[in-house]
């Protein structure tokens, strides 16, 4: 995979006659890469899939299931998607994080 903007384009690039296809977004490891080095589409992406989980945790609430289960819940299954390559996207995406992060509370 080459990362490219759209407006640049080079020749086809092979290596032992494959072509090596050409992306702006790539997921590896996780965390979703860009050709700029944002970390904007690996944002929207947790927010997304925090926001999925957190309906499940607000619908076990709505059955009444015991506190210590939904915050033991909470830590495993959203905590650990805010958490995960927090360190290399902390500081320019701060506000975006502690934003999903407080509403998964």
């Amino acid at each position: 995979m080459i990362f490219t903007t759209p407006t640049f384009s080079t020749n086809h690039i092979s290596i032992s006659g494959n072509i090596i296809e050409q992306v702006t977004t790539f997921k590896y490891l996780g965390q979703t890469l860009n050709i700029n080095y944002t970390f904007e589409h690996h944002i929207k992406d947790i927010h997304k899939c925090s926001q999925q989980r957190l309906h499940v945790l607000h619908t076990l609430s709505a059955l009444h299931v015991a506190p210590h289960l939904l915050l033991l819940l909470h830590q495993s299954i959203i905590q650990s998607i805010l958490l995960y390559s927090s360190p290399a996207c902390t500081a320019c995406c701060q506000s975006q994080i502690e934003i999903s992060f407080s509403k998964s509370l």
